[in-house]
């Protein structure tokens, strides 16, 4: 299937019936219209290459924010963890362990020899019960920051074993505006490029059971958990 056939395919499955073809940029939002358990897409994912595991991964996604909107008439915007499933904190903390040690790793098969320093050995992580503060878009000089060029940095040096991974980042991104999430769910396409097991699923971990880590200095890095994600 082309490109623009499998656009048309998408096109066509969300039921929008303008002649004007989609492109990529189309898609963003797409998975929202398949709620609440995404299971009309299928079909589409079984006709790509690795699709299926790709879908496995994408229903996670549905069953964990099954619980939709907190108002009756009204739907989320984005995918939105309302009832996080309660985990120990210790558990969590050590998804947040985890998700260093890999931006780690990737820190080193990019040849970034200071942030592999900065990790080494990975720094404590405090943990908080409180709402975690709003991130300032005109601080670029976190970890947070660092982390997002590496990892983006590192998934542009894997070639994917089909062009979906590209044709559907839109429609992935907008899942949650998450680009590690988006990068768990496709993780199937990259897999056989690295060798890191799974780099992305404590990322996933920790967003499914509603807790988030923010990084701003490596002296200065917390897990914020809130009380309903604690077991």
């Amino acid at each position: 299937m082309s490109e623009s056939e499998f656009f048309r395919c998408c096109q066509t499955l969300a039921g929008e019936t303008s002649q004007d073809a989609w492109t990529k940029h189309d898609l963003f939002g797409f998975f929202q219209g398949f709620r609440p358990d995404g299971n009309r897409l299928g079909p589409l994912f079984a006709s790509i290459p690795g699709g299926n595991a790709v879908f496995d991964r994408l229903r996670e996604v549905y069953r964990a924010t099954a619980e939709g909107s907190l108002e009756p008439d009204a739907e989320d915007a984005y995918f939105v963890v309302r009832r996080p499933v309660p985990a120990p904190a210790q558990e969590l903390l050590a998804s947040a362990q985890a998700m260093l040690e890999n931006w780690r790793r990737m820190a080193g098969d990019l040849h970034d020899t200071e942030l592999v320093d900065e990790l080494t050995p990975i720094p404590s992580i405090g943990i908080s019960s409180e709402a975690p503060p709003p991130t300032d878009p005109r601080d670029t000089s976190t970890l947070d920051v660092w982390f997002y060029d590496t990892r983006s940095d590192w998934l542009r040096s894997l070639n994917p074993v089909c062009p979906h991974a590209g044709w559907m980042s839109e429609a992935f991104y907008s899942i949650a505006c998450d680009y590690a999430l988006a990068a768990y769910i496709t993780w199937p396409w990259f897999r056989a490029a690295s060798l890191l097991t799974d780099p992305f699923a404590p990322c996933f971990h920790l967003w499914k059971h509603g807790a988030t880590l923010r990084c701003r200095f490596p002296e200065e890095i917390t897990l914020y958990i809130s009380s309903g994600s604690q077991d």
